[in-house]
């Protein structure tokens, strides 16, 4: 049975001794005591009953005092208590267990007595006298509830917030010495009637086990903790009568589920479980409250994801669990409700039922993200792309004896330019012809070559295209070529001489391999870039690429700006942010961060460690720079663990001085309430959290600018702790006003949404008091939370929260 500790601080603590102690200085509220506690125990007339009812009054007047709800006791819980008490005083040990298998452990013995397994037993034993004289039932109450304040791991189990029932026993062993005593809490969870009326149902719960085992807390412990599980309950849904779960949070799901025994099920309850008239029909014994799906593995999970895409599977899942059931298939879906069911090596970890947030007067949504630099300093221009001019030049190389040339011969040379679209203005073509043919045909040659290029070009463009051929040999190349080579000779000769020397001794074959790189048209274009339309990202890319070249930073960011505005908006593809070209350095650290930050925008990436280890990097190539600061402390607070108290004292000061500087103080506040939710979150878990706790919630309220301790503000610190998925310590805030006289409204539903991601508190007397308060000041409104599916029904496990809604929301079932 899941039992999470709430803490007690060190400063509490030694409070409540205190005044524990002062309650014996001063003397003892009569009226709340009866003469019989004050008797003298007689070994031969022990009344354990009695000495229940004072330890009971006892416990219950220090849980008041710490803020904590008092216990009722219950009669099977009773029972099973005064029998491990009398067990224990016979075989003079302390021991949770019995010999026999009926009533072998704690949850043998509540079910042996009418009650469900779900029952805590906490057994000591104690001095019954005060040397050779008996003590009083009331001196042996305060000695079991002094021994108990004085031990952390007894006062976790005995101040828990969610008992709402205990029984308590008690024995003297046969020397009459010392004192036995057994005390077993429990809450609704803890009674079972309802199991023996599945037949009512025209859809019994599932009553086999499917191979799983009850709560363990070994191997559970890591799932009490994790705050994220409640919102994966929203991932399951129904579709074609299949249940699937998706969520975009599969990395931190394989995380804890990473054994092959690992897995997630669903478990289907009824709203006709919930009768008004009558128990509710659930077996508290099983592991399930309706029907349980067929459970998946993770390894199943990782096998069956419908994700496509290497990169996608890695970060999201959609998967299919399993068929629902007929029956519920044709039920209405308001009569039904899909549990998220965690569980760890075989044990159910956690049965999530549906949850909400009240969330309307959220004024902080803190979730954190990377942050680039797109706002331009005051008195620059915003950069606004404007066709400019430019000289492209190209060389076309010419196939021996091949004058014409068509649009695709010459497409791949532009392409090799790797410029943006352009309009030719001009054209200048100088063609050149090897020296092996005579000048007529050299000429001829040449001129249709030309003709051909030009006439490629200007099948592209609209406008008839100025342009300049001229021809020639290529008599200077060709000596520069054969020198130093066996032909060398014919450089000294006259162009004539040579052409004639090759002719006649047929040297054309053997220097082909020379003359093949003397023909080619060398073309001059003078262009205007063409920016229409989808046109105008390769021409931005390009004059950002241009830009750092040239070291021209701040033009750069200037253009890198526009484009970051584009690709957000989805203008600009995602080329136009794998297209920039930024070196590895100090100065350019700023560009690279945005160009970062637009490749998660446009894979829709997490910001996993590859991607804080670039932050990283560039935080040391440019640790001045404030956005790169700004990334780099947020990736720390995701995976870097917190430190210690000089550690964090130091990543204090740096938040603390980039106030005033770079970014806004509405930014620089983000984040530090964001280290201020790291510090609580990590300390909140400590018995003795130090002074960090104090000064980070001071902090917290300085940044909301909450000056005094009411409940307006306590319920806008709430929001804060809400906007940042922290929501048991959200419940906590509000607890202490949802217990006052008057309550405001939206505290009170806000806290009872708070309630449902923490489904413990569903079932302790604050959450009533809560809901008793809800109708009071708005019954339709509480009402419409159940009768509209916002607010689970499963909240009617609480028999008085069930009660309520009955007698005001309907008068029968």
């Amino acid at each position: 049975m899941k039992r999470i500790i709430i803490f007690v601080k060190s400063l509490a603590f030694i409070v409540l001794l205190l005044e524990f102690s002062g309650l014996n200085a001063q003397g003892i509220d009569s009226s709340k005591y009866k003469t019989e506690y004050f008797q003298i125990i007689d070994f031969n007339d022990f009344q354990s009953a009695r000495l229940a009812e004072v330890l009971l009054l006892e416990l219950n007047l220090q849980r008041e005092k710490q803020g904590v709800d008092t216990l009722s006791s219950l009669q099977f819980l009773t029972f099973a208590a005064e029998d491990q008490a009398q067990y224990c005083a016979q075989i003079d040990n302390v021991t949770i267990l019995q010999s026999g298998s009926k009533k072998k452990d704690t949850g043998k013995r509540s079910i042996y007595y009418g009650g469900s397994k779900n029952a805590f037993e906490m057994i000591d034993k104690t001095n019954v006298k005060d040397g050779s004289v008996y003590k009083n039932y009331q001196q042996v109450a305060e000695d079991i509830v002094v021994k108990i304040m004085t031990n952390q791991k007894k006062m976790d189990v005995a101040f828990n917030q969610l008992w709402i029932f205990a029984g308590i026993g008690a024995a003297i062993d046969p020397s009459g010495k010392k004192l036995y005593y057994s005390m077993v809490f429990g809450d609704y969870s803890s009674f079972n009637e309802g199991a023996a009326r599945k037949n009512e149902l025209d859809i019994p719960f599932s009553k086999k086990r499917y191979g799983l085992f009850p709560y363990d807390e070994k191997a559970c412990k890591k799932y009490d903790k994790n705050k994220m599980l409640a919102e994966l309950q929203k991932g399951l849904y129904v579709k074609d009568d299949k249940v699937y779960f998706k969520s975009d949070k599969y990395k931190e799901i394989q995380k804890i589920l990473k054994d092959s025994k690992d897995g997630i099920g669903v478990d289907i309850v009824q709203r006709d479980q919930y009768p008004c008239v009558g128990s509710n029909i659930v077996d508290n014994n099983l592991v399930n409250k309706g029907v349980m799906v067929k459970r998946i593995w993770s390894s199943k999970m990782l096998k069956k994801n419908l994700v496509v895409g290497d990169k996608e599977r890695k970060k999201n899942v959609d998967v299919l669990i399993g068929k629902l059931p007929a029956a519920i298939a044709k039920l209405d879906k308001d009569q039904y409700e899909m549990n998220l069911v965690f569980i760890k090596d075989k044990y159910v970890c956690k049965n999530i039922p549906p949850s909400y947030i009240e969330a309307g007067g959220v004024e902080y949504n803190n979730l954190l993200e990377l942050l680039a630099d797109t706002v331009n300093p005051p008195g620059t221009e915003e950069y606004s792309p404007r066709a400019t001019k430019s000289t492209l030049s190209f060389k076309i190389p010419f196939e021996k004896g091949k004058s014409v040339y068509k649009q695709e011969d010459i497409d791949p040379f532009i392409k090799a330019l790797k410029e943006p679209e352009f309009i030719i203005n001009e054209l200048n073509i100088s063609a050149y012809s090897s020296i092996e043919g005579t000048d007529e045909i050299n000429r001829s040659l040449q001129l249709k070559r030309a003709e051909s290029i030009k006439n490629a070009l200007q099948a592209k463009h609209k406008d008839k295209i100025i342009s300049n051929v001229t021809t020639a040999d290529n008599w200077e190349e060709f000596k520069r070529d054969v020198a130093g080579t066996e032909f060398s000779n014919l450089a000294g000769m006259t162009m004539e001489e040579a052409q004639k020397n090759i002719r006649e001794n047929s040297l054309d074959k053997k220097l082909e391999n020379i003359l093949k790189n003397h023909r080619y048209a060398k073309i001059d274009m003078k262009i205007t870039y063409d920016i229409d339309g989808d046109k105008e990202q390769a021409y931005v890319v390009k004059m950002f690429n241009d830009a750092v070249k040239k070291g021209d930073y701040i033009e750069a960011l200037r253009v890198q700006k526009y484009l970051f505005k584009q690709v957000v908006a989805k203008k600009y593809t995602k080329e136009a942010v794998f297209e920039m070209e930024i070196p590895e350095s100090q100065a350019t650290a700023g560009l690279a961060m945005n160009k970062l930050w637009l490749e998660q925008f446009v894979n829709n990436g997490d910001v996993d460690e590859d991607c804080c280890s670039r932050v990283e990097n560039l935080n040391q190539l440019d640790p001045s720079n404030q956005y790169i600061l700004f990334n780099n402390l947020y990736c720390n607070f995701i995976y870097a663990p917190l430190g210690d108290e000089e550690h964090v004292r130091k990543i204090q000061e740096i938040i603390d001085g980039m106030y005033n500087k770079a970014l806004s103080k509405k930014t620089i506040d983000m984040l530090n309430l964001e280290y201020q939710m790291t510090i609580i979150k990590t300390l909140d878990t400590l018995d003795d959290p130090g002074p960090l706790f104090a000064e980070s919630m001071e902090r917290i309220k300085t940044i909301v600018d909450i000056k005094e301790s009411n409940w307006q503000n306590s319920l806008k610190l709430a929001y804060v702790f809400m906007g940042n998925n922290d929501y048991e310590f959200a419940a906590r805030l509000l607890e202490p006003f949802v217990n006052g006289k008057y309550v405001f409204e939206e505290l009170v539903f806000a806290y009872i949404s708070l309630c449902t991601k923490t489904e413990e508190k569903l079932y302790t007397s604050t959450f009533t008091k809560a809901v008793t308060k809800a109708i009071e000041q708005n019954p339709e409104r509480f009402c419409n939370l159940i009768n509209k599916g916002k607010l689970t029904f499963q909240v009617f496990e609480n028999e008085k929260v069930k009660e309520m809604y009955c007698k005001k929301c309907k008068s029968t079932d």
